[in-house]
């Protein structure tokens, strides 16, 4: 269940803002935002920083301190991701390797396994290449087959 902090502001006062806004590189409309992200967002910022400047995890720490979420919404939001690891590493269905092997010849499995990778399922992006990749080997060892023993006869 999702439980939110009713002592939890989504606008910051200006002492606030001073005190968890260093002088820092980071533009105004970053400022701006950053109380409006939701729980999940900054999250996520927190757990991937790669992608991030150093001011701005800073930054996204601090926001989420201030928040001071009840425990129960952490292992909320713990149990989600969690959930999203499992599925993340669920192989490709049997439906979507067919999918991906009947349309290998079109672009259908370039664009299901780029919207895979965009939502980080890596092994379903990887097994619906590789189901493409199949169709695309058997076509070519059946055409030399079939070359091959028209060349016997």
């Amino acid at each position: 269940m999702l439980l939110s902090n009713p002592q939890r502001s989504r606008h910051i006062d200006l002492r606030e803002a001073q005190a968890i806004r260093p002088p820092m590189t980071l533009p105004k409309e970053f400022w701006d935002k950053l109380p409006l992200r939701r729980d999940e967002e900054l999250r996520e910022m927190l757990r991937n920083p790669a992608g991030y400047q150093p001011e701005a995890i800073a930054a996204a720490q601090a926001e989420w301190e201030r928040r001071g979420l009840p425990p129960e919404r952490v292992a909320d939001l713990e149990l989600k991701d969690r959930a999203e690891a499992l599925i993340a590493q669920e192989p490709l269905s049997w439906a979507g390797r067919l999918f991906a092997f009947m349309f290998a010849l079109t672009l259908w499995p370039i664009i299901c396994a780029l919207y895979y990778s965009g939502r980080g399922y890596k092994r379903k992006a990887r097994e619906f290449l590789l189901s493409a990749a199949a169709c695309i080997v058997t076509l070519f060892v059946l055409g030399v087959l079939f070359s091959v023993l028209k060349l016997g006869q």
